[in-house]
Order: C-alpha cells, then sequence, then structure tokens
C-alpha cells in the first residue's frame, strides 16, 4: 500500500508549514572534512542490513507481493531464522512425530517422546516441525505459521542468504548436524552461518536451567558449542560457526567462547537493544548506541588476547538489534529511523562485520520492533521510519567507509563512503527543533549530485489510529554547491548528498517534486477517548498531495 507524497507536518497544536525543501545557509554550524582516499573499513554494507524472520510471522503476510518486493528493495544480505526464542524450543523436523498440521496434541505421537523430554524423530524424511515450551519440555499449543522448509525457500526466493541459529536449549547436537545434513546436502540450500544456541545467559531462556538444578555459565556453554560444533561440522566441513548470541552488551559467556572456542569458532554474536526502557529524553537515546562501540572494542580485545593469530578470521555479528526491548512510540515513530541509521554507521566503524535487525513482523498495538506495520486481519505490510534507514543503507551508500571529521554541532552525525560512482554523504540531524547548516570540503568531487531527504515529510506516525499516516521513499533533489558548499538540513532528518567523481555524469532516477503551486489542506488527527484529567495531544497536519 502507498500513500500519496505529503511535504509537509505540522507540529502538535500550533500551525508552522515547512517545505521540506533544502536551502543554502548564509552561517555554518557545522563543517565536513572528508579525507576521500583515506578508507578506515571496508565491508559489504548489506551484510549489516539483514532481519530475521520468525516462524509465528503469518504466512499470508510474508507471500504478500508488495511486502516482498520492499524487502528486495531493502537487500538484507542475510536473513536470520527460525525466530529468537524459540530456536531453543523448535524442533526443526517433525517427522516420526507429526500426524497432522495443525497445532493440537492430536496431530502429534505422544508414544514418540522419549524420557529425558526429547523425541525420537526420524530424520529421513522431513515434516513441519514443532514447538515444546518449560523445563518439561511440554508440547506447544502453538507451533507457528511457518515451518523450517518454506523460512529456506522464501529467503532464497527474495534473494538473501538464510543463517540458522540451532536449538541447545532442547535440542541436541544431532539435532542440529541433521540439519546442517538436510539443508546441505539434500536441499541445496547452502547455509553457510549457523549460530549455536539464543541468549542462553537469560533465565527466560529454554536451556539456561539445567537438569541438576544448576544454570547455564560461560563455561558450560562454551563446551556445549565445542560438542555441537563437532557433530555439526562432521556433516559439512565448510559452515561458519558462531556465538553465544548473548541477550544485550554486557557480554555474558563472550570471552569464555572466545577463549575456549578455538579454532571451532569462526564468529561471535551478541543481541543489543540499548535504550534504557525508562528513558525519556531523546539525547539520551542517541547516545545509548555509543554502549555497542565499548561492546565491539571489548570483543576485539578479547580476540587479540586469547586468539590473537586468528584475528582476522573471526568476524563479529550482532544478529538481533533495535532501539530497545520494550516495543512503544520509539520502535515505530521517525526516531527509530534516524536512530537505526546512526547504528547502522556506527557498527560500520567499530568493525562489526554483519547484524541481524530484529525483526521483519514482530508488532505490538502500540509499537512493534517490526520493520514494518502489520494489518494481519488485511495482510497489508506498510515501512516503518526504521526500514527506510536500512533501504538507505542498502541504496544509497557504499562499501568502503572513508575517513571524515565533523565539527562544531552535536546534533548532526556523519558517514561517509565511497564507491566507483564516487561519495556518499549521510548527515543525519537529530535536533527536533532546529535545522542545521553544514559545509562539505570533499576534494577531489564534483560539486553538482542529488540529495535525498527522510523527515516528517516523508514519514508520520500517527499515535491515535497506530499506523503510518504515510510513508514515502526518501525525497531526491538536485544541488549544486559550485557557489555554496554548504546545505541546510530539516530538523529530525536523515540526508544522503551523493556526489560523483568528478569524470563521472549526474545521473537523476526521477522527477522532482515541485509543490510551489499547490495549496496545502489541513487534517487534524484527535483521540477517540481520554481521561479526564489529562491533556490532550493532538495534531494539525497540512497535507499536499502529488
Amino acid at each position: 500500500m502507498r500513500f500519496p507524497r505529503v511535504k509537509n507536518l505540522i507540529s502538535c497544536i500550533s500551525l508552522t508549514i515547512a517545505n521540506g525543501f533544502y536551502s543554502y545557509a548564509d552561517s555554518v554550524d557545522a563543517v565536513l572534512q572528508i579525507e576521500a582516499n583515506t578508507i578506515l573499513q571496508h565491508t559489504d554494507r548489506h551484510r549489516l542490513i539483514g532481519t530475521n524472520l520468525s516462524l509465528w510471522s503469518r504466512k499470508h503476510v510474508i507471500e504478500n507481493p508488495r511486502f516482498q518486493n520492499d524487502i528486495r528493495a531493502w537487500q538484507p544480505a542475510c536473513i536470520r531464522i527460525p525466530g529468537g526464542s524459540w530456536s531453543n524450543e523448535y524442533f526443526w523436523n517433525g517427522n516420526g512425530v507429526r500426524i497432522g498440521d495443525d497445532h493440537g496434541p492430536e496431530n502429534f505421537d505422544a508414544k514418540q517422546r522419549l524420557p529425558h523430554g526429547s523425541w525420537d524423530i526420524d530424520y529421513r524424511e522431513y515434516k513441519k516441525g514443532f514447538r515444546v515450551h518449560g523445563e518439561e519440555h511440554a508440547l506447544s499449543d502453538y507451533h507457528g505459521d511457518l515451518d523450517v522448509k518454506l523460512q529456506h525457500e522464501w529467503i532464497q526466493n527474495i534473494g538473501s542468504e538464510a543463517m540458522v541459529t540451532v536449538n541447545v536449549g532442547s535440542g541436541s547436537p544431532r539435532m542440529a548436524a541433521e540439519w546442517v545434513k538436510w539443508a546441505n546436502q539434500k536441499q541445496n540450500y547452502g547455509v553457510q552461518y549457523w549460530e549455536i544456541g539464543n541468549e542462553l545467559n537469560g533465565d527466560w531462556e529454554l536451556g539456561h536451567r539445567l537438569p541438576d538444578g544448576t544454570t547455564m555459565t560461560g563455561e558450560l556453554y562454551a563446551q556445549r558449542f565445542l560438542q555441537f560444533a563437532a557433530a555439526m561440522r562432521s556433516e559439512d566441513s565448510s559452515i561458519k560457526l558462531g556465538g553465544p548470541a548473548c541477550s544485550d552488551l554486557a557480554l555474558d559467556f563472550v570471552e569464555e567462547l572466545i577463549r575456549d572456542g578455538g579454532a571451532a569458532l569462526d564468529f561471535v554474536t551478541l543481541h543489543a537493544y540499548p535504550v534504557g526502557v525508562n528513558t525519556k529524553e531523546n539525547e539520551p537515546k542517541f547516545a545509548a548506541i555509543n554502549k555497542m562501540r565499548e561492546a565491539a572494542r571489548q570483543i576485539h580485545r578479547w580476540i587479540e588476547t586469547y586468539q590473537p593469530q586468528r584475528k582476522d578470521q573471526i568476524e563479529i555479528g550482532i544478529s538481533e538489534w533495535n532501539i530497545k526491548v520494550n516495543e512503544d512510540h520509539d520502535t515505530v515513530d521517525l526516531i527509530n529511523g534516524l536512530w537505526s541509521a546512526i547504528w547502522i554507521g556506527a557498527m560500520f566503524e567499530e568493525g562489526i562485520d554483519f547484524a541481524n535487525q530484529w525483526d521483519l513482523t514482530t508488532f505490538a498495538e502500540d509499537g512493534g520492533h517490526s520493520a514494518f506495520y502489520i494489518d494481519e486481519t488485511n495482510g497489508i505490510t506498510i515501512p516503518k521510519s526504521q526500514y527506510w534507514a536500512l533501504w538507505m543503507w542498502g541504496n544509497l551508500m557504499g562499501d568502503a567507509l572513508v575517513q571524515s571529521t565533523i565539527k562544531g554541532h552535536s546534533a548532526v552525525s556523519s558517514f561517509v563512503t565511497r564507491s566507483e560512482a564516487g561519495l556518499q554523504i549521510m548527515l543525519v540531524n537529530t535536533s527536533e527543533s532546529k535545522e542545521a547548516s553544514v559545509r562539505i570540503e570533499a576534494p577531489g568531487v564534483a560539486k553538482s549530485g542529488l540529495l535525498h531527504t527522510f523527515s516528517s515529510a516523508e514519514y508520520f506516525w500517527d499515535p491515535h489510529n497506530r499506523k503510518p499516516l504515510w510513508s514515502l521513499e526518501p525525497a531526491q533533489k538536485k544541488v549544486d554547491l559550485t557557489q555554496h558548499a554548504t546545505l541546510s538540513l530539516p530538523k529530525y532528518s536523515i540526508n544522503v548528498i551523493t556526489l560523483p567523481w568528478t569524470k563521472n555524469p549526474l545521473t537523476f532516477s526521477r522527477p522532482e517534486t515541485q509543490t510551489d503551486s499547490i495549496k496545502p489542506t489541513l487534517t487534524f488527527s484527535l483521540p477517540e477517548r481520554i481521561p479526564a484529567d489529562r491533556s490532550i495531544e493532538g495534531w494539525v497536519l497540512s497535507l499536499i498531495h502529488i
């Protein structure tokens, strides 16, 4: 579903119209100096904009052609399955156990349940898997809309690669090895990255509490990792193995795995939801990105300490990330787009090799971690602001991060990449109230380029109807910096300026939006009900439909 282009967002109650176009500033708030020939990091940026596909995703939603086209446009290199904590609860193959396809217990042969809570699975053929829960490993009453075969095939159809998290909580090394054998030998899915367990440092996770009453430790996890690694590599020696997929930036189990994992360890994974649940102001939300920087540097130090000979071989991945754990206004509003754009750039700077946003379809009434607004009843999906940050990195930036320095304005973050075409400059203005003027000093590139803008003119989350009122591809506009190398960035916006090398011609993919002669219309967004002792939050909107 697409909304008409909207060029003006009006502030709460008081009406202020801003046309969303760039202007050249007489004074300068910040200076961006670029050393285009000094490359700091080189990576496939699409590996930094991966995502997660969960078993509980609705089949009719993920099969929506519009949804699939939006993901292809996003271009995530890697999609992780089968889905968060379900990874430790899900038996990927139900052959020999499943009688029917539905969720009730009558669809399972209870005689195949073994005394220690596992199941006697016949791996010679494949049937949909099933989920258990609790320390008794009881059958769940819901096993997901999807199964792993559908997940693998859907990911291939999208044009991405899968990363699999195997079941350590209720599974076994043999069960994981059989998945490797089935996926890579029987089905030819060619899965390279296999993650061993999910968040086993957390007491919410099946497998954290052990049968003898103790809890999982880093040392025990490393031992389990080696057992799983040996079994899985016996089926395919070319795969890459990693973990521990720790739950947060405290890095539980990470040091022990690097120390004890030896040559079996190919990559280290962690999860990150760094903004505190009770954080109200926006400045500390953006500052929380630095927690990831500190964690990444600590992991690099541990690799240098325990496996210095493999420091260029062991990769670091963030296999789940989002702005925060709780799903609320921050996960759906414009802030998550700005935050995510900076987050991806920071991962690039800190040498993170791959990352997977959480996730494609998980939603809640007031928020949701999904990159999309989901209307399950009608099967409609609408990109949220975070999607557009991922899209901008995938479509507008390059794979070589170059040296750049921005000075003079704390609300502006910058990242500069280069490619064969030229320079790509991302400027994120995190000020909600003020524009920011930035002078760009970039020797060796053309003075004419393209500006791509994502701001309130392109995205607005209606807090009363709990859906995007509009969600649009970043606006595009020509710029000429011949006379003025300074640009005024809209408040609260992501901006990417692409400047070709002087030998390359300027290309423009679509017509610019012209709104000077069009009169805006006013609309109002008000809650249907509110407690008598609370103030009313209302939105007055000026809309220009094109």
